[in-house]
């Protein structure tokens, strides 16, 4: 076709499986004007993009230190930044774009987040604003630019439903997990909470011996262990969906020994591991469960990992070849931290001098 190259395999850019003849300069090997990356984007199809986000805007003195959640759609996190050795709470945009967020300056952090990102959770160094001359560290609830609304009950909320009206977290003084709508009501068959359902039905943590792990339904308050007869350790990385999936990583014998799983309907899935490494960590998963990320690693290389249904596990950066993209032959991703419900965006931080953090999207 006049003005078209044809490339072998080019095809896997706009979903298929044979030679494709494309625009000359989707197959020139450089990243022309309307392209998301090297022949990619745009007219030249690509069904995933890759950005590598930086923060900007970050308040003077201060520097990005961790993002602790993402809202469910992939477009909002928010955590902390760092100074003087104390961490101050935080939002961070789809850009990377830093707001920090009313802490008195007194510091804290953000551990939770409503679906759309609009209400975060977490706690504040100041019981008594804006003099803050009380002690203690009350958990706090920001949404929009409003001062934090801040609750008197004891313990660290660890995770929110879908509307963040409902959370959960553990507490030191009863060494348990809770769950807070309008009132709080402990969980003593949990020592720690790791997350909660978007519908606030379920919450996954630690055992009260922190060696096993289980789901617990706040309708029956019954609690279902989760794990393998050969494992001596169960840790949860996180759980979602209504028929509620949950992810974590099991291990064998001592910690340097480890493999990623997913259990859902009372089915428990190894993951496996990548070539070349020897571990596994499940971190995210998707609403419906299909879907897993997280990192795959030995004791000197990691590598961030995508398991689905169909396609089981592979690297995020074969994932991205598979599906058209292009990627510069010396990119490294070394761990998936979070996944949308859809399980189209995914979202690591890459830890440095300064923080930032990479996106995929997967088309």
């Amino acid at each position: 076709m006049s003005g078209a190259t044809c490339v072998a395999g080019s095809g896997k850019k706009v979903g298929r499986t044979g030679d494709t003849c494309l625009a000359t300069h989707c197959n020139n090997d450089q990243q022309d004007s309307g392209e998301t990356s090297v022949d990619c984007g745009g007219e030249c199809g690509c069904r995933a993009t890759f950005e590598a986000v930086s923060f900007k805007n970050v308040p003077t003195g201060k520097s990005a230190h961790s993002i602790e959640t993402m809202s469910r759609d992939g477009k909002r996190y928010a955590g902390d930044l760092y100074q003087g050795f104390n961490y101050y709470p935080a939002a961070f945009a789809y850009d990377g774009t830093v707001t920090e967020l009313e802490s008195y300056g007194k510091g804290g952090s953000v551990s939770a987040s409503s679906s759309d990102g609009s209400v975060l959770l977490g706690y504040i160094n100041c019981a008594n604003p804006p003099s803050c001359t009380g002690s203690g560290s009350p958990n706090a609830r920001w949404s929009g630019s409003a001062a934090p609304t801040l609750y008197t009950f004891y313990g660290f909320v660890r995770a929110a439903s879908s509307s963040a009206a409902i959370m959960a977290g553990d507490q030191s003084e009863s060494s348990s997990g809770f769950i807070y709508g309008t009132s709080r009501t402990l969980i003593p068959e949990l020592s720690s909470v790791a997350a909660m359902t978007p519908d606030g039905k379920y919450v996954a943590g630690q055992l009260q011996n922190s060696d096993q792990a289980g789901l617990w339904s706040a309708q029956t308050q019954v609690l279902t262990k989760i794990g393998a007869s050969n494992w001596s350790i169960t840790k949860i990385g996180d759980v979602n969906g209504t028929d509620p999936a949950v992810v974590g990583t099991g291990f064998v014998g001592s910690s340097a020994s480890s493999i990623g799983f997913r259990w859902k309907g009372g089915v428990l899935t190894e993951l496996g591991v990548l070539p070349g490494t020897d571990r596994t960590s499940a971190n995210a998963v998707s609403s419906d469960g299909s879907t897993v990320v997280g990192i795959s690693s030995t004791d000197a290389f990691q590598e961030a990992f995508i398991w689905t249904d169909s396609n089981k596990m592979r690297t995020i950066i074969d994932e991205l070849k598979a599906r058209g993209l292009e990627p510069a032959v010396d990119l490294q991703l070394t761990n998936a931290d979070f996944i949308s419900d859809d399980g189209k965006t995914i979202v690591g931080m890459v830890h440095g001098t300064d923080l930032s953090f990479w996106r995929v999207v997967l088309q």
